[in-house]
């Protein structure tokens, strides 16, 4: 599995928003990479991204706690996973999760690709194309 926190900026990472996770799948499927839906618990997914935001973290999951509708918008699965454990994407919604459901598993989607290899293909990845 993962062999730990990779550290890399924020900045330098390639991003997957919520809205753009049904382009991301076609992207996967353009490429011939394969994916899988699962469900992971939380302390099974490493970090890639170094520098997360506590305060953020700490408010939303305030306001997680208090709307429903919001959490179910602000949470929405999939995250991204590399096949060797790393998440892609959704560093700051994984955290929330932790705090607000620290025993449930996450909605994933493995992707059949390294991280350093998913990486590579994600800072590609072009929603608008």
């Amino acid at each position: 599995m993962a062999l730990g926190h990779l550290g890399i900026n924020r900045e330098n990472m390639p991003r997957v928003k919520r809205r753009h996770t049904e382009a991301f799948l076609q992207f996967l499927n353009a490429n011939r990479i394969g994916w899988r839906p699962a469900k992971v618990h939380p302390c099974e997914i490493e970090d890639v991204q170094a520098d997360l935001d506590p305060e953020k973290i700490r408010r939303v999951a305030e306001r997680c706690r208090s709307d429903p509708d919001y959490a179910a918008r602000k949470l929405k699965p999939p995250l991204f996973m590399s096949r060797d454990g790393y998440l892609l994407d959704g560093h700051h919604r994984l955290a929330v999760h932790m705090l607000i459901a620290p025993n449930a598993p996450v909605l994933v989607a493995i992707v059949d690709l390294p991280i350093r290899e998913l990486l590579r293909l994600a800072s590609y990845f072009d929603p608008e194309d």
